[in-house]
């Protein structure tokens, strides 16, 4: 499985822009706020909030979502996960969430993962398989980026996957939810 990025444009939004669940100063591409604010609703997630945050969102297929996120708010962060499983075309699933508080050590080590993953660096072109769509967004020091991710795995990705998992992990999600699921192979 290979793992490429791909890059999202924001553009500034005029004042008839549609509600989104993006920050009100941006605007992504229509069928990607489509996608992923549909995904955020299903989980009962809005906007991502607060001065430092991230929320990982990972959407294979239709039957379930899996969303990670965390926010440093005063002088602890807290981790929060989220599981639609069951979701079919008309039917809302089951939700599963979860919390935790995240130590400054764990804190730490979440950013350098992050760095090392190449997190707010430019993205290299595309590339899909059947696994679904990888969504990471985060708010840091006033600066907003999201990111796409085509596939995402342990052998032609590791810093990536290994961000995404301990997010993941923080927020108290078992790893098999983050497993993809390859429909008609």
């Amino acid at each position: 499985m290979r793992f490429f990025l791909l890059p999202v444009t924001l553009a500034l939004a005029s004042g008839n822009a549609a509600p989104t669940c993006f920050p009100e100063s941006v605007r992504a591409a229509p069928m990607m706020q489509q996608v992923y604010c549909r995904d955020l609703e299903a989980v009962g997630e809005g906007p991502l909030h607060g001065d430092r945050s991230y929320r990982l969102l990972y959407s294979p297929g239709f039957d379930r979502v899996v969303v990670a996120a965390i926010e440093w708010t005063g002088d602890k962060a807290v981790a929060r996960g989220r599981v639609l499983t069951d979701r079919g075309m008309r039917t809302p699933g089951h939700l599963r969430t979860t919390s935790a508080t995240a130590t400054k050590d764990q804190w730490r080590f979440l950013m350098q993962r992050l760095e090392n993953a190449g997190y707010g660096q430019v993205p290299q072109p595309p590339a899909y398989d059947d696994s679904g769509f990888w969504f990471l967004e985060g708010r840091e020091q006033g600066k907003y980026h999201f990111f796409e991710f085509g596939s995402v795995d342990e052998t032609t990705s590791p810093q990536v996957d290994k961000a995404f998992h301990y997010l993941a992990e923080l927020a108290g999600l078992r790893p098999e939810e983050l497993a993809p699921r390859h429909y008609g192979r």
